[in-house]
């Protein structure tokens, strides 16, 4: 099904344009009703059309509310290149200035159709895109996961013939490593917009991301605030930090956390 154009005043202008395009148009006289339809039926509009015409209809405040979610084109009453320029930095898609344009109406059928035609090919790729960035990441979970059973595995036949402090470093090692799959593999499937962020002992991360065993010594403030983040996160710079005040602070460096 075609999408549908949402054409905000100009109604004379919609009339003559819906018999060139292949889609239906829906007309509404204000910015208020417009963004109320647009808002309740989104899925279903291909582009804005609206006038400029202030105060009555102010194509600004279209843009503001819409330009991110659908393509805009601006035709004023009244135009000029201040206008013009005024409204592409607002967010217009198109600016057509019906009283300086040959075939106003052709024009706009033009570019309603370009415009569709450009939304369309980009939620193909996308859809392509997604598609392969899923086959992506459950290669890279299997790759990744499987090393780490076969590690925790081995790591178990060893603790039932012998007693050593360094099996439970390796486990919670291991345990780490899970963790940072997990994450990794979120962030390449879902993207980075929406963190868990939560109430963040700072202190207890800080001294869960100090490695043990090590000859290095750290001295943590008592009095670290709790934060709001992403604990794992979190976590992970502190390791990232501690591994580096290690590697280039040397094996007995002394490290202090504090405010």
């Amino acid at each position: 099904m075609n999408p549908l154009v949402l054409f905000v005043g100009l109604p004379e202008f919609a009339s003559a344009v819906e018999s060139h395009i292949d889609c239906s148009i829906v007309e509404r006289d204000s910015v208020e009703d417009a963004v109320e339809i647009f808002s309740a039926r989104s899925d279903e509009f291909g582009c804005v059309i609206t006038d400029h015409n202030y105060p009555a209809i102010d194509a600004t405040r279209i843009l503001d509310h819409l330009s991110d979610q659908t393509p805009v084109i601006v035709i004023p009453t009244n135009g000029s290149s201040s206008l013009a320029t005024k409204m592409y930095a607002n967010g217009a898609a198109g600016y057509i200035d019906p009283n300086t344009t040959d075939s106003p109406v052709e024009t706009v059928g033009e570019l309603i159709h370009k415009q569709i035609a450009e939304a369309g090919s980009a939620e193909s790729s996308l859809a392509e895109e997604n598609k392969r960035l899923e086959e992506f990441v459950s290669f890279v979970s299997h790759e990744l996961n499987n090393p780490i059973q076969k590690s925790r595995s081995g790591l178990d036949l060893i603790a039932a013939e012998c007693d050593s402090d360094y099996i439970d470093e390796v486990d919670r090692t291991l345990d780490r490593m899970e963790e940072l799959v997990a994450d990794l593999l979120a962030l390449a499937k879902y993207g980075y917009n929406s963190p868990d962020v939560t109430d963040v002992e700072l202190r207890e991360v800080i001294s869960d991301s100090w490695p043990t065993p090590t000859t290095a010594d750290i001295e943590i403030d008592s009095a670290l605030p709790n934060i709001k983040a992403e604990e794992s996160m979190v976590k992970q710079i502190f390791e990232n930090l501690f591994r580096n005040a290690i590697e280039h602070g040397g094996p007995r460096v002394q490290v202090r956390v504090g405010n």
